[in-house]
């Protein structure tokens, strides 16, 4: 049977998942119907949301390995 992280690191994976997917959509969107000045800005915005769900991912692969060792 499949084991799964603690729940703290499952719903930090599923902020990420949205964090990257509400990047993703932001800035793409941004560079095929924005203006040209306003796909700066939603290009800043997109790729910062897409590095902030790195960092959520990496803080959930950290908690989920702790839990893992702790349990033995």
């Amino acid at each position: 049977m499949a084991e799964y992280g603690p729940p703290e690191s499952n719903r930090s994976e599923g902020l990420a998942l949205l964090l990257l997917v509400s990047g993703l959509a932001i800035w793409v969107g941004g560079f095929a119907y924005a203006a040209s000045a306003l796909q700066v800005i939603l290009a800043a915005v997109g790729i910062a949301l897409d590095l902030g769900s790195v960092y959520v991912f990496y803080q959930a692969k950290v908690a989920g390995d702790a839990e893992r060792a702790a349990r033995g």
